[in-house]
């Protein structure tokens, strides 16, 4: 296959996400704390909120989390495309590359995840959220253990992106961007995962 095709413009990928580090949610509360409540007893009321879920109360992957882990890979390596002089995959990957679909996650027996199945971790973390902060607070967020699952869809409407380069991406972005809290991407190692059975259709899907 050459490495570009631009007589290839859109195309649907599909492939499993297996989950080879813990996967934890940070969403943002908006819940707030009761007049006269300790700081404890909210973060042990509320702290399951973190995650993000479906109608059914569903552990999920949200699609922007995928899409931007797809980016953050593209201007992670700044790859030249071939035959397009300082042109890299970043801007190609940002625009092109889309999901939809939030999608719901399983554990490693295959069973739906559910969100009062999923135990917490409490950490000592900075108040504010950043580095190097003088304040800590102590703080519960959701822990998937390894082995989640999840099917994934995709759609590329840029055919300087092929297949095969979609997949190469994917499964670089699994190693070193990763989803969530303490993912690689920001010096952490939650959120890694892999890929698995993927394929392609050519043309878009009515």
């Amino acid at each position: 296959m050459p490495a570009t095709n631009e007589a290839l413009t859109q195309y649907t990928a599909t492939f499993d996400l297996v989950g080879l580090s813990p996967f934890s949610h940070s969403k943002p509360l908006t819940e707030k704390k009761k007049k006269g409540e300790a700081d404890d007893d909210f973060e042990n009321r509320i702290w399951r909120q973190r995650l993000h879920t479906n109608a059914n109360d569903q552990v999920v992957l949200p699609a922007m989390m995928l899409k931007s882990c797809l980016a953050g890979l593209a201007q992670y390596r700044s790859e030249r495309i071939p035959g397009k002089g300082q042109q890299t995959y970043s801007k190609n990957f940002l625009a092109a590359v889309m999901c939809f679909e939030d999608m719901p996650l399983l554990d490693a027996a295959g069973t739906p995840l559910m969100a009062e199945h999923i135990e917490g971790e409490r950490l000592f973390l900075n108040a504010d959220g950043k580095r190097g902060g003088g304040v800590r607070v102590w703080r519960i967020y959701p822990r998937i253990p390894e082995g989640w699952k999840a099917t994934a869809k995709v759609l590329c409407v840029d055919g300087l992106i092929t297949p095969a380069k979609l997949e190469e991406y994917a499964k670089d972005a699994g190693l070193m961007i990763g989803f969530g809290r303490f993912r690689p991407r920001n010096g952490g190692h939650y959120g890694r995962f892999k890929i698995e059975n993927f394929r392609h259709v050519a043309g878009l899907e009515s």
